[in-house]
């Protein structure tokens, strides 16, 4: 099952490495594969290397896309996150 959202980055400050570290635990307790995207370049979740290329800025826009058998539950879960951040 693929399952995809946007969402707008609410934090003033954006996300900052501190917080994109908590997305890569998160996404290596799902059974499902994360992925952001940013002004057209993607990334896994499961790379902090590959999460800091992305623009994560306050204002903009991210596309999640949640692949696997867990996807719902790990795309609602995923947005609680980021809405904490």
């Amino acid at each position: 099952m693929l399952v995809s959202k946007r969402i707008q980055i609410k934090n003033p400050n954006g996300i900052d490495v501190k917080n994109l570290n908590k997305i890569v635990d998160f996404s290596y307790q799902q059974n499902s594969d994360i992925y952001f995207s940013i002004n057209e370049k993607q990334s896994t979740a499961k790379s902090l290397f590959a999460l800091m290329r992305l623009d994560f800025r306050c204002g903009n826009e991210i596309c999640i896309k949640v692949k696997g058998e867990d996807a719902d539950k790990s795309i609602k879960s995923l947005i609680k996150l980021l809405d904490s951040i």
